[in-house]
Parts: structure tokens; C-alpha cells; sequence
């Protein structure tokens, strides 16, 4: 009879084949730490997106001087969509994190991305709650961006 692995060694297996990094000392090593979900979210929020038809044309890209997390086509509506991505473990919608100074840098490089055509720009919210985590996509209207800084 095989010796059954004990529970933290089953989960520092999976840690390894998943590729997650642990935390510093004194944190829960089982959750990721906060750039590892990030990353994770942003997996899942492209996923989804290519789900819903978009073509994923960039990733972590800078345009204007300003870092786009994705840049996708809409070949429905012919538009180009500005993507930020949050994600969020709490009670608080990760969507709640972008604030005015965000949104008005994601109109800069916005407008730059303006002059090949139809630009529009959403926040992907992902939350990681059990049992699965819960994404939803977030069309800004443009009355809610001051361009006067832009």
C-alpha cells in the first residue's frame, strides 16, 4: 500500500504544475500573490473576451506612453476596444479601482489609437469568488472621461 500524500505537499504540487509563486512568509501560501492574480484574471478575461467574438490584436501594450492591458477588435461593431483589466478577491467590484486619472489615461491612448478608426473603451471586472469567479464587461460612455487633459 502507497503512503498517501499529506495536504500541504498535494497543494505545493499543484503550486509547481500551476506555476503560481507563493507569498511572502506569514500569508496564506495557497493564494496567489496580488500580480500572479492579476495575471490570472487577465487570462480569464481574454478568454472570455474571444468567447464573445473579439479578435485579441495586443496584450500589455503602450500606446500614447500609457500601458493598454488588451487591445481587441469588435469585427461586429468595426471598433477597436481599449481594455483594463481588475481583478478582485473582496466584497468591493474590482471595477470600482479605476478611477478618474485611469480613465483619462485610457482615453489618451485612446485617442491616439482614434486617428486608424472607432475606438471604445471598456473595464473587464474579474472576481474570484467561490465557486467561480464572476467576470463582467463594462462599456465606459464617453461622459464619464474628461478629455480636456488628453
Amino acid at each position: 500500500m502507497t503512503p498517501v500524500p499529506s495536504a500541504s505537499r498535494w497543494r505545493r504540487c499543484l503550486q509547481r504544475m500551476l506555476g503560481l509563486r507563493l507569498r511572502r512568509p506569514g500569508f496564506r501560501s495557497h493564494e496567489p500573490d496580488p500580480h500572479e492574480l492579476g495575471r490570472i484574471g487577465e487570462q480569464m478575461a481574454v478568454g472570455m473576451l474571444a468567447r464573445d467574438g473579439l479578435r485579441i490584436i495586443a496584450r500589455n501594450r503602450r500606446f500614447a506612453g500609457v500601458e493598454v492591458d488588451v487591445l481587441a477588435e469588435s469585427p461586429a461593431e468595426d471598433l477597436l476596444l481599449v481594455i483594463e483589466v481588475k481583478t478582485g478577491r473582496g466584497p468591493v467590484p474590482p471595477e470600482v479601482r479605476v478611477d478618474r486619472s485611469r480613465r483619462r489615461r485610457l482615453a489618451r491612448a485612446a485617442s491616439s489609437l482614434a486617428r486608424v478608426r472607432a475606438v471604445a473603451i471598456e473595464v473587464v471586472s474579474v472576481r474570484i469568488v467561490e465557486p467561480r469567479p464572476v467576470i463582467r464587461r463594462i462599456r465606459l460612455d464617453p461622459a464619464e472621461i474628461e478629455f480636456s487633459d488628453c
